[in-house]
């Protein structure tokens, strides 16, 4: 037994052995794609690859654009499903590039020197590249049947060699099975042989071994009834563990949930904080306003005295008017006087006792006057005094109107940063939910692409007639590398010049031709053509295929900041759209 348990060993550690030989030998190492997966949407380099080695076989029949597309993706599954790979998903991944490397030729310089040039060409196995490059339809057609006998002589091929294999293995597989029963039966012969010897022997210790087997029996039922009893235990155990684990995930689980209810807690006291500041400067700035008012009706009393002494002087003013008028009429009086002073010398001397009266009480009256004139030089120098203290008290004001113009900027930068940490809050509560949202729609995507196995590529919905999916979302991604920051409008332009170029006898008439035409486009050299476009560039492309021209028939464009050909700089010039200058 023990040798015929060897032999088992030893045959399947063969077969083991050969098989894996035979698969490694046929599936050799892919060079010429990159690691990354290629699906739906793709475009670049790898997806050029992947269109050539698929038309190269008579599987894809579209453009080379580069771009991955519904016919890039069916060619692609009924390649996976003619050659028998697990997956047929459309995704290409190691074990397609492996087999398409195996399977086909890919002319790289030849297809990129087309590209280059805008050219129309195709990429068929056993067709000369020559008659490829710009064919005729009848080209086309030759060189399609071509690859489609080449296809079905490929897939007769595979199929008789699977076939062919599959029968070797057989044959092998039976010759194996025929040599272990030749080595049973010797054995068995064998075998036969010492159990004759052995029955004599057998038949004696027959009974002794009938009664061990029986005791045997009752330690092996003991032996199992333990084991179990053991299983059951470990299982137990094992239930407690995981129940163990599971409730440490869901304590680790409430403690970063009451960890982030702690957090939010703590912004809103540090909001509530916050708000708190601000009502506190609030009602610091009203009792500021507040005092500014009493000070305003400080300064208006002010101004009401000084409205009250400019009167009374100006009534002090009028009574000094009125006393010179009367020293006036008492001078025509002493005039009068001198004269009947001639004629009476007596009373001439008495009336002059009285005129020196009369002067010293004049001198009295100029002493008051002065007095009086004093007194005004001193209400005017606190009148200066007061305006001194009014403009400081200005000044004052507009200090403290410049702190709280300083807190209210305070104020503001920190109503920003409040701000700033609620779009920082609501940004995180987005990107959560832009995951949920990506988790859903990957499956909802999973869900159509099952749904979608057994149909047909459909077409695109108000698609302008003579443009493909293929050109509108080569168009967009220009657009995008190109006029990204540019307003809308300078967006329609740039596609606008694409299509007028189109429209030229001296452009290319293709949309890769014109797009990938040497040196025409910035995007097409650093590579930003590539970038995935948004919604605004799509929109701006479909309306400049519908006939808006912002340019005003312009063939090229280019950035007066940036650009530093003199010839462009030479191109008659029609108008400026955003930071573009379009010409002629």
């Amino acid at each position: 037994m023990k040798k015929m348990r060897i032999m088992l060993m030893v045959a399947v550690l063969t077969i083991t052995s050969f098989t894996f030989q035979f698969l490694s030998l046929n599936v050799p190492e892919a060079h010429a794609f990159s690691q990354q997966t290629i699906q739906r949407g793709a475009t670049g380099s790898d997806v050029i690859e992947l269109q050539a080695r698929l038309q190269y076989n008579g599987y894809y029949h579209g453009t080379i654009d580069g771009v991955y597309g519904w016919s890039t993706y069916w060619a692609v599954r009924n390649f996976q499903n003619m050659f028998g790979l697990e997956e047929v998903d459309g995704l290409v991944g190691q074990k397609t590039k492996d087999m398409l490397v195996n399977s086909t030729k890919f002319y790289k310089d030849f297809v990129y020197e087309q590209i280059n040039k805008g050219r129309r060409f195709t990429h068929y196995g056993g067709v000369p590249l020559s008659i490829q490059s710009a064919p005729s339809e009848q080209q086309i057609q030759k060189a399609r049947q071509a690859a489609e006998q080449r296809k079905q002589q490929q897939e007769k091929n595979y199929k008789a060699q699977g076939n062919q294999q599959q029968q070797t293995q057989q044959n092998k597989q039976q010759e194996q099975k025929n040599q272990q029963q030749q080595n049973q039966q010797q054995q068995e012969q064998q075998n036969q042989e010492q159990q004759n010897q052995q029955q004599q022997q057998e038949q004696q210790n027959q009974e002794q071994q009938n009664q061990q087997q029986q005791q045997e029996q009752q330690n092996q039922e003991q032996q199992n009834q333990q084991q179990q009893q053991e299983q059951q235990n470990q299982e137990q155990q094992n239930q407690q563990q995981q129940q163990e684990q599971q409730n440490q995930e869901q304590q680790n689980q409430q403690q970063q949930q009451e960890q982030q209810n702690q957090e939010q807690q703590n912004q809103q006291q540090q909001q509530e904080q916050q708000n708190q500041e601000q009502q506190n400067q609030q009602q610091q700035q009203e009792q500021q306003n507040q005092e500014q008012q009493n000070q305003q009706q400080q300064q208006e009393q002010q101004n009401q005295e000084q409205q009250n002494q400019q009167q009374q002087q100006e009534q002090q003013n009028q009574e000094q008017q009125n006393q010179q008028q009367q020293q006036e009429q008492q001078n025509q009086e002493q005039q009068n006087q001198q004269q009947q002073q001639e004629q009476q010398n007596q009373e001439q001397q008495n009336q002059q006792q009285q005129q020196e009266q009369q002067n010293q009480e004049q001198q009295n009256q100029q002493q008051q006057q002065e007095q009086q004139n004093q007194e005004q030089q001193n209400q005017q120098q606190q009148q200066e005094q007061q305006n001194q203290e009014q403009q400081n008290q200005q000044q004052q004001q507009e200090q403290q109107n410049q702190e709280q113009q300083n807190q209210q900027q305070q104020q503001e930068q920190q109503n920003q940063e409040q701000q700033n940490q609620q779009q920082q809050q609501e940004q995180q509560n987005q990107g959560q939910q832009n995951q949920q949202q990506e988790q859903q729609n990957q499956e909802q995507q999973n869900q159509n692409e099952q749904n979608e196995n057994n149909q047909k590529d459909s077409t695109a919905v108000n698609i302008p007639a003579g443009f493909s999916q293929n050109d509108i979302k080569l168009m967009a991604n220009a657009v995008y590398g190109e006029a990204r920051g540019e307003p809308y409008i300078g967006q329609v332009a740039v596609a606008a010049v694409i299509v007028n170029r189109l429209n030229s006898s001296t452009f290319p008439n293709t949309v890769s031709g014109v797009i990938f035409e040497p040196r025409a486009f910035t995007a097409v050299a650093d590579g930003q053509i590539w970038l995935t476009p948004n919604d605004s560039a799509k929109k701006a492309v479909l309306d400049a295929l519908n006939g808006f021209d912002p340019t005003g028939e312009a063939l090229y464009y280019f950035n007066p900041d940036t650009a530093t050909s003199s010839w462009i700089w030479g191109r008659p010039q029609i108008k400026r759209i955003g930071k573009h200058i379009f010409c002629e």
